[in-house]
């Protein structure tokens, strides 16, 4: 919420993984780790829809109704409908998680092997501790800073964004000495570039290229179109369930950000056009672009936890659409039940 999901995902996995490692080698409890990964994601999403700050299309959402005149929402303002859906959610996730995979319950032999697990920390290890601090720090204050009415201060952390912010802490893990005698810093490139997994990163880019590609041909043009010549009437209600059900599994294939930047504009013209409550239909399709589980490049939580090989794609899709029809379904009734409020 109060973080990106982003941000929270990439500070939870490392967390999440030594959890889960001393069950490495226990085929029968193989399913934790899978639990624990897409809690993982799934919580960083779900979380994420509740504040404008959570996830990128949420801020793309708020500015496009400001800049086309629709309204003009405050951070308290979007949590009213965003906070609802997260806390319903969140709990329906968890049953998913817990229903799904198989209820074996941990034996003795696995206890105490997360028991003697004990947390023992090098020099090295303290040092990305800091750094890793440092930079959580600088994700959390920087943006009070940037809004504080001091203007000397708010001049000088303008230039700082998160990737900035990330940038700036991996810079420093690689030029933070150990042993400067055998050349050995917090992060050595070779780690770093033997632990980046790039095929996520392709796949993450091929989705920003597709976009782009419906951007450059007209195609989301044509597939909003087409799908909406089947709905007849088009009342709030009507473009509420179909637009979060279209941009939901649309992100699948695309990335949330993009999708929500390709497709919003399209929206507001289209509610404006048939009267419809332009302010409800933008926050629910915003919303459902970023409750999107079953495909890595959908969001970054999910490209980030595919990323560490432990979760097979097909299991990832079976999982995640169920969820997104579940979430569909959670944003839907929510929507709805404020534009029946509001008549």
């Amino acid at each position: 919420m109060w973080l990106s999901n982003t941000a929270v995902t990439a500070m939870l996995l490392p967390l999440v993984l030594a959890i889960v490692a001393p069950l490495e080698n226990q085929s029968r409890h193989r399913y934790i780790a899978l639990a624990f990964l897409l809690g993982v994601a799934w919580a960083s999403s779900i979380g994420g829809i509740a504040t404008i700050v959570g996830t990128p299309p949420n801020g793309i959402a708020v500015a496009l109704m400001r800049q086309h005149h629709i309204a003009t929402m405050s951070f308290l303002e979007w949590m009213q409908y965003g906070l609802p859906v997260t806390l319903l959610l969140l709990p329906a996730g968890w049953w998913f998680l817990a229903r799904l995979l198989p209820n074996q319950p941990l034996d003795t032999a696995a206890i105490q092997l997360l028991q003697e697990a004990k947390v023992r920390f090098t020099r090295e290890q303290k040092w990305a501790v800091a750094i890793f601090a440092a930079t959580v720090l600088g994700w959390v204050v920087v943006p009070i800073l940037r809004r504080m009415a001091i203007p000397v201060v708010s001049a000088a952390v303008q230039p700082l964004s998160t990737w900035l912010i990330g940038i700036i802490g991996g810079v420093a893990a690689c030029l933070i000495p150990i042993q400067l005698e055998y050349r050995r810093f917090v992060l050595d490139w070779h780690v770093a570039v033997r632990s980046v997994d790039w095929g996520t990163l392709l796949l993450f880019g091929g989705g920003l290229a597709l976009s782009k590609l419906l951007i450059a041909s007209g195609g989301g043009h044509i597939i909003v179109d087409l799908f909406l010549q089947t709905l007849g009437t088009l009342s709030t209600p009507v473009l509420i369930v179909s637009l979060v059900l279209l941009l939901n599994f649309l992100t699948e294939i695309t990335s949330n950000t993009a999708v929500t930047s390709l497709m919003v504009p399209i929206i507001i013209a289209l509610c404006l056009d048939v009267g419809a409550n332009a302010q409800l239909v933008v926050i629910a399709v915003a919303i459902g672009a970023s409750l999107a589980f079953m495909m890595p490049v959908a969001t970054p939580p999910n490209a980030l936890v595919f990323g560490t090989g432990k979760i097979p794609l097909p299991t990832m899709i079976r999982m995640g659409f169920r969820m997104n029809l579940l979430a569909w379904v959670v944003v839907s009734i929510v929507m709805i039940l404020w534009d029946l409020a509001g008549s």
